[in-house]
């Protein structure tokens, strides 16, 4: 299982479906939105923040699952002669709830490797917020492969 988070949210423990600090904190929101008011940046639309947030989250999520998917870390010796690597990434735009999100989408050398958070050949994301918010739920009660946290 891969897990992409701090010392400090590993060492917590809650109950499943009971969150009593946020995963981004305010001292966090308060650092990100001094930086974009200093630095002049946007924080809704196609080149704000946000929509940058989500993609660098979806794709760290991808990538947790193509690891997953092949059986070894990137880099790991254990993947050489194995019979599928990781073949770099793709570009696409996806459309959800806040607009079109541009990620780049993993893909293995065999292809088969296809993303549970982004289907091949899908270009919708409706409910995207719905299905993070489920993959939080069943990661909380041990069956999920990733989870991200800030």
């Amino acid at each position: 299982m891969l897990h992409v988070m701090s010392a400090e949210s590993e060492n917590r423990k809650t109950e499943p479906g009971v969150d009593d600090d946020p995963v981004i904190d305010d001292e966090m929101v308060d650092r990100l939105m001094g930086q974009v008011e200093s630095e002049g940046l946007e924080l809704l639309g196609p080149d704000g923040v946000l929509t940058e947030l989500t993609s660098r989250i979806m794709n760290k999520a991808m990538e947790a699952e193509r690891t997953h998917h092949l059986g070894y870390e990137k880099g790991d010796v254990s993947g050489w002669g194995s019979g599928n690597n990781r073949n770099g990434t793709y570009p696409k735009t996806v459309l959800a709830d806040a607009g079109g999100i541009p990620i780049d989408v993993p893909r293995d050398r065999n292809g088969e490797f296809s993303p549970a958070l982004v289907p091949k050949h899908e270009r919708r994301l409706a409910g995207f917020n719905d299905l993070v918010a489920t993959r939080s739920r069943t990661e909380a009660s041990g069956l999920a492969d990733w989870r991200v946290s800030m």
